[in-house]
């Protein structure tokens, strides 16, 4: 414990634990306060054995208190009402070096109780003694940064210098033990750019863990668990484990707004390859991330379509093997139409990830027939909602719907999907074309307001169908135009035209009065 020593040497008057140095130094006075004061919530404060020593209100203190007399140094809250509740006492020896290592000790643990307070912990366990508080350093993790903080900078690309110290330390052989669930092309993918990063330091340990129950593994997995028993300072990161984290763990997940790749790339200050980028795009929005990428690159579509491919197929190795992947890819390779130009496809199993990371058209509309059993909706949330709420398809979540079928309605469940599909495609890509013809002239702007309504007619959307859904267009909120619009569909779909009387003179015609 002496290696405390140098470090409170080099503590200047205005240092924050300078405060601890003169504690041990002595003072004049019988007791000195070093109090540490927070605006939180509430936290519950326990011994080892869980008995609860004291709830901390947001307005409670925590200080370190020298008892000459006792040769003690006291861990305490105090309240409002200035109340005071020991959290811990250990014995000081007379050595001043002993000493010197008890004060950073104690101030150690205040440091952590305001970490818990500060990251809105419900509670923590804490030494109450001497003994135990030499067990608590000993299983702190060498690397001394607020973990939590590291971990929320991760998953939430927010620039912090906790990030630079962290990287710092890992290079400063400080244990690191790196686990993944190697059960997925991303989480797998995130590792092995660490691995090029620091699989070079001796200090850092790298382990791909196998799934354990549903494709998943979790935290309690018996190496992770054993390793901690061995090498309690590690601190470990979790690449895609689910359950609940052990202390001193930082959690790398997937969510929904990017994936592992995207935030180790982000913590390691890493610029993504091409691999790396289009693999987050798939995990974020599949096939049609992928040609988005594909765009912003300028790719050929020989290139982005070799790429979506190979891309679909590593990511299903994690699940199938390639007799069963080759299997699915011939009957994806014949593609068939519904009435109403929906694609539809037939395969023999059901997997949502191969088929949204194959087919483009899967997050806009794409029927899905498994055997002559089943049939899935792939799309609009609207259309999925007015399937399951009109047509009692079931909830799949994520903007799909699925029916049980039988040869003899699979035809009538195929129609119900497709007229919802072309109803929702109509009203997006009007309202699109409404919204962008405010930058357009007014002749462009009728224009393409007549090619959308001849574009659905030709796949089945006939004038009265067309104006039927206007009002749920929502830049046609104004009457007068959700009335233009309806006119223009007349005038381009009936024989009727509502604007030839424009410009005639109508011969006893009276304005309609106003109403008051």
């Amino acid at each position: 414990m002496g290696k405390f020593n140098d470090i409170l040497d080099q503590f200047s008057d205005d240092h924050p634990l300078s405060m601890f140095t003169k504690i041990i130094n002595g003072s004049s006075k019988e007791e000195e306060v070093a109090r540490f004061s927070y605006n939180n919530q509430v936290l519950s404060l326990y011994d080892i054995s869980g008995e609860e020593i004291l709830e901390l209100q947001p307005e409670d203190r925590i200080h370190i208190r020298k008892d000459d007399r006792k040769k003690q140094l006291l861990v305490e809250a105090t309240d409002a009402n200035e109340k005071r509740t020991v959290i811990a006492v250990c014995d000081v020896a007379d050595n001043p070096t002993d000493q010197r290592e008890m004060s950073a000790m104690m101030n150690t643990l205040v440091q952590d109780i305001q970490r818990a307070r500060r990251n809105g912990a419900e509670g923590i366990t804490v030494p109450v003694n001497e003994y135990e508080l030499v067990a608590y350093i000993r299983n702190r993790p060498s690397i001394e940064i607020d973990l939590d903080r590291l971990e929320e900078a991760i998953n939430q690309h927010k620039k912090d210098d906790v990030m630079a110290d962290f990287i710092s330390d890992m290079q400063q052989n400080k244990r690191v033990d790196i686990y993944t669930a190697a059960n997925n092309i991303y989480n797998v993918e995130a590792a092995q750019m660490l691995k090029n990063d620091f699989g070079k330091f001796s200090n850092i340990h790298f382990y791909d863990l196998s799934e354990n129950y549903h494709h998943a593994v979790y935290w309690n997995d018996e190496i992770i668990l054993n390793n901690i028993k061995l090498s309690p300072e590690a601190v470990i990161i979790g690449i895609g484990l689910a359950g609940e984290k052990p202390m001193h763990a930082v959690s790398i997940r997937n969510d929904s707004v990017s994936s592992v790749v995207q935030k180790v790339a982000f913590m390691i200050n890493h610029m993504m390859n091409v691999r790396e980028e289009m693999l987050d795009a798939q995990f974020l929005r599949h096939a049609k991330g992928i040609e988005e990428i594909a765009r912003k690159r300028d790719m050929s579509d020989e290139v982005k379509n070799k790429v979506l491919l190979d891309l679909a197929i590593s990511e299903a190795r994690f699940r199938y093997d390639d007799q069963k992947i080759n299997e699915f890819l011939n009957a994806v390779i014949n593609v068939y139409y519904t009435e109403g130009q929906m694609m539809l496809l037939k395969v023999p199993f059901n997997d949502p990830n191969l088929i949204m990371n194959l087919i483009p058209d899967a997050m806009s509309g794409l029927l899905v027939e498994i055997g002559d059993d089943q049939i899935i909706y792939y799309g609009f949330d609207s259309s999925a909602k007015i399937l399951i709420d009109q047509y009692r398809w079931i909830d799949l979540g994520y903007g799909r719907a699925g029916h049980d079928a039988s040869k003899a309605n699979m035809r009538q469940l195929e129609k119900q999907a497709s007229d919802t599909t072309i109803r929702t495609r109509f009203i997006s890509e009007m309202n699109d074309v409404l919204i962008e013809n405010e930058s357009r002239s007014a002749n462009a702007s009728y224009r393409y307001v007549r090619d959308v309504v001849l574009k659905y007619k030709d796949i089945g959307l006939e004038a009265e169908g067309q104006i039927e859904i206007l009002p749920e267009i929502p830049a046609l909120s104004d009457q007068s135009y959700r009335v233009s619009i309806e006119n223009i569909i007349k005038e381009t779909l009936t024989k009727e035209s509502p604007f030839r009387m424009f410009g005639e003179i109508r011969k006893g015609a009276k304005p309609k009065k106003k109403m008051k």
